[in-house]
């Protein structure tokens, strides 16, 4: 699907789950999913890693709102959820909610928003669907709001916001996953691969081989970072 028919049929999505039209003007924020060709278990230990992204993507627009609630709407999981501040009883919220949940509370917005998810990056099959939906989120929601503008501003801020999300995985799923798979969905390239050095945080970006396909292959086996 290309760039064009993917936001319209995001927006499209939108406004059917929220009843309205997002302004012209926001913005459909898509994070990939991720493999990797080098690298598993290297980035929580401190050694480099060779991420690639693939042809999914989490799909996200979120709308700013006038009170501090929070309405969010999975197109893949066909659920609403809504929480206002933080919550004691997260938990109880769906997996995939709390993961919107985290990055919200994280980026302490002192606002609330609509906001709709639809991902194509199959959940618990090693493409780092998580990280894709956190990153979606935490640009859509800062692209909401005058104050996430002007973080935005400065160019450093985008490896704050892929260890952001990092952060609200470990403290709002208890995952003590490392960062490759966010800074994969924040910085990755186009016809590259990023090798990323995680001693030092240094990020390089190399030329794919032209011609060639990597092929992701589903072997029904399913992942949870949790349990491991």
């Amino acid at each position: 699907m290309g760039t064009e028919a993917r936001e319209r049929k995001v927006r499209e999505g939108f406004r059917r789950a929220f009843g309205y039209t997002a302004p012209d003007g926001s913005r459909v924020v898509v994070a990939p999913g991720r493999v990797n060709l080098i690298g598993e278990h290297l980035d929580y230990n401190g050694g480099s890693v060779m991420p690639i992204a693939i042809d999914r993507h989490a799909c996200v627009v979120a709308i700013s709102r006038n009170d501090a609630r929070v309405r969010v709407y999975s197109e893949k999981f066909k659920e609403f959820e809504e929480w206002e501040g933080e919550q004691q009883d997260y938990k109880t919220l769906p997996q995939w909610a709390r993961y919107v949940y985290g990055v919200s509370v994280k980026l302490k917005v002192d606002r609330g928003f609509d906001i709709f998810i639809s991902s194509d990056v199959p959940s618990g099959a090693g493409l780092s669907s998580s990280a894709a939906l956190e990153v979606a989120c935490a640009y859509a929601i800062l692209l909401a709001s005058a104050e996430g503008l002007l973080f935005l501003q400065n160019p450093h801020r985008h490896f704050d916001v892929a260890r952001l999300c990092m952060e609200a995985e470990h403290e709002f799923e208890e995952v003590q996953c490392g960062l490759i798979d966010q800074v994969a969905a924040v910085f990755s390239r186009k016809d590259h691969v990023m090798v990323f050095d995680t001693r030092y945080n240094r990020r390089d970006h190399i030329p794919f081989f032209e011609n060639c396909v990597v092929g992701v292959v589903d072997s029904g086996v399913r992942r949870n970072l949790f349990d491991s």
